[in-house]
């Protein structure tokens, strides 16, 4: 079942879940299991249309573990990538993660880490041929969350900023995020709270600050019509209606309708609805004493 809650990512700063924001016409199968043994295999493929083309993109995943911190992984994909990667967890008492993972078709090498200190965490990648990689760290004072992500240069000595973020917690059930893209100047800022069990709310807009003008409002709602029913609905200024049900059949097998109206449509006495921008969802999980595997169909 999705939430209407924002995600804090460690190594990807503060970004918010977004839900029925999809390319139009996509296809994704998802498959997933791991074994106590320290053995674990994942699949993915997606197919997806935009106009007249079609994009496919599949990759399949090995992984096992050396020891309770050591992971060794190689995955294959369909963009001519052949991975592998390996990497440490929970070193010097659990402050520090850090790998390395090589493109062999690419030839190129990549290094990373990421620390947790006691106020905060921070992570680096970069390609050691390039020397081009990421950054990203967060931090929380006094109950206010501090996020920040961009990109490195090291060849260059740049360090642009991509996105900066804030999330304040204004009671158990409110909270604020804040983020700013220095690079296109707008500043977005969402509310999210949870009204009672059943019903949430989501309250944002966008501000272009090179232009002093309105980007973007949205309003969103979450409703758990049913101990197994959800509905979520969201509505933007541009007049796009997205619309989403789903329900949970048994407990491994949720199904549900997916859909968008363009609004904006009834003022030119045009059709709001397009087929193209409907769809159904198929959830199934299984879960055992000892291996767990997922497949996932959307639409």
């Amino acid at each position: 079942m999705n939430k209407l809650h924002p995600l804090v990512y460690a190594q990807l700063g503060l970004r918010s879940k977004r839900l029925l924001e999809r390319p139009q016409a996509r296809y994704s199968v998802r498959f997933r299991a791991n074994s106590n043994l320290g053995y674990n295999f994942s699949s993915f493929a997606s197919l997806r249309s935009e106009e007249k083309d079609l994009f496919f993109y599949s990759n399949l995943t090995s992984g096992f573990k050396i020891k309770e911190n050591v992971e060794i992984t190689t995955s294959v994909t369909s963009q001519k990538q052949l991975i592998t990667k390996l990497s440490f967890s929970d070193l010097l008492d659990g402050v520090l993660n850090a790998g390395i993972f090589t493109d062999m078709f690419k030839k190129s090498l990549y290094g990373y880490f990421s620390c947790c200190p006691k106020y905060g965490t921070m992570s680096f990648m970069s390609d050691f041929r390039t020397r081009v990689g990421s950054f990203s760290m967060t931090t929380d004072i006094k109950g206010v969350y501090f996020g920040m992500m961009g990109n490195i240069d090291l060849a260059k000595r740049s360090f642009p900023v991509l996105e900066t973020a804030m999330q304040y917690k204004i009671n158990k059930n409110t909270e604020i995020v804040t983020r700013f893209k220095p690079k296109t100047k707008i500043v977005s800022s969402e509310v999210f709270s949870q009204i009672n069990p059943r019903i949430a709310l989501s309250l944002g807009l966008s501000v272009d600050c090179s232009e002093r003008s309105l980007d973007l409002f949205q309003a969103a709602v979450l409703v758990n019509t049913s101990p197994r029913t959800q509905l979520y609905s969201k509505i933007q200024s541009s007049g796009k209606l997205s619309l989403q049900v789903l329900t949970k059949i048994t407990d491994h097998v949720s199904a549900g309708v997916t859909g968008a109206l363009d609004l904006s449509k009834l003022r030119q006495k045009k059709n709001p609805f397009d087929a193209k921008n409907f769809g159904i969802t198929l959830e199934i999980n299984t879960q055992k004493e000892h291996k767990k595997a997922n497949f996932f169909l959307e639409n």
